[in-house]
């Protein structure tokens, strides 16, 4: 079998040498990059859940304030009879639209103004059952504070979710005489559209607000989603990962996700996008390194045919020398490696002496 020449060799070692180590490079600074871009989005969705749940924590502070404050007004005006008190709560709302209703209760329980005074079904408010055994109604009772509760259907437009925040009314010794609350549109809570994707849960599940309202529309129960189910599992972690399956290919997708807690209400801000965008800007990267890489196999394929070519010239002259003893001698190439020019000077020497030899015997 013929055997490959040692130039063949030397380049493919040169090749190898040079090459490998920055394709390593390349790998291990990839996946360096990877694991950097995946830390910032965290710390950049971290950064966002923190600003929208101080923003949500503002609104309902705000809220809470102006319904504190209504009751101020209320317990200002005394005992007044329902028809004395409508102004108050018709000024409240035209103040502060946001609420779809404000109302005011005894301590009983039982409706004793409201605004707007008939409610869905067209029948005064008074007329409704009380509302003793409702928590917002409940925990200001029990507490004599402000209450924030969970998220409900709006009684005129269902598919309008509102959160209920009240206040309790003081007697002049110092004693709760009743309630104040109002319905808080949830439309009022909604985040704005950002490149991720902005949940808020209320401690059932269900949602406060979504960037999505599409998809994530208010007071649907979110409780046995894996993005819930994961933020159950892990409920010590502010980042974690969850898969979800996309409903037009129905492959599983995983999703980075950040979340905050807003103070006070035990509702969690999720704020994720899918680890697919995050890597967008890793597998651009990958391109420029492979664009470099081919660059650097080229220059190493030029540059080890010629230290090949350079390190093995004189050896192949050599052997053409040896294939004709009589021939000429040879002098090792200039620029020729010390060791091969010894080698071509004895080789030659060599060949002198074998000539004088020949040319004796004839």
């Amino acid at each position: 079998t013929a055997r490959r020449p040692l130039r063949a060799y030397l380049y493919h070692a040169f090749l190898l040498l040079a090459t490998l180590p920055v394709a390593l490079l390349a790998i291990v600074n990839g996946r360096a990059y990877s694991r950097r871009q995946e830390q910032q989005a965290a710390a950049r969705l971290e950064q966002a859940a923190r600003a929208i749940s101080a923003t949500v924590e503002r609104h309902l502070a705000e809220h809470v304030q102006a319904v504190v404050s209504l009751t101020a007004a209320l317990q200002h005006q005394g005992n007044g009879t329902p028809v004395s008190l409508s102004p108050l709560l018709a000024g409240f709302r035209q103040v502060n639209p946001e609420f779809s209703f404000v109302r005011v209760a005894d301590r009983e329980g039982r409706l004793i103004a409201a605004d707007p005074w008939t409610g869905a079904n067209g029948r005064p408010v008074v007329e409704h059952q009380p509302i003793a055994g409702r928590p917002y109604f409940q925990q200001v009772m029990g507490s004599g504070k402000p209450f924030v509760s969970d998220a409900s259907a709006a009684t005129r437009n269902p598919a309008d979710g509102v959160v209920l925040l009240s206040a309790p009314l003081f007697g002049r010794g110092g004693e709760i005489t009743g309630v104040a609350f109002g319905a808080l549109r949830l439309a009022t809570l909604r985040p704005a559209a950002a490149d991720a994707i902005v949940t808020i849960l209320d401690q059932r599940g269900r949602v406060i607000a979504s960037s999505s309202p599409d998809t994530e529309p208010a007071l649907r129960n979110l409780e046995n989603t894996p993005l819930v189910q994961q933020a159950r599992q892990r409920p010590a972690e502010a980042v974690f990962y969850y898969a979800a399956r996309s409903g037009e290919t129905g492959q599983a997708a995983w999703h980075l996700t950040v979340r905050a807690r807003v103070a006070g209400t035990g509702w969690e801000v999720f704020v994720h996008e899918p680890v697919a965008r995050v890597q967008r800007e890793t597998m651009r990267y990958y391109l420029v390194n492979i664009a470099w890489l081919l660059v650097a196999i080229a220059g190493a394929t030029a540059l080890a045919r010629v230290l090949a070519r350079h390190v093995t010239q004189p050896l192949e002259q050599l052997v053409e020398t040896a294939r004709d003893l009589r021939a000429h001698p040879h002098a090792a190439p200039e620029g020729a490696p010390a060791e091969v020019a010894e080698l071509v000077k004895h080789f030659d020497q060599m060949t002198l002496r074998l000539n004088e030899s020949l040319v004796e015997l004839d």
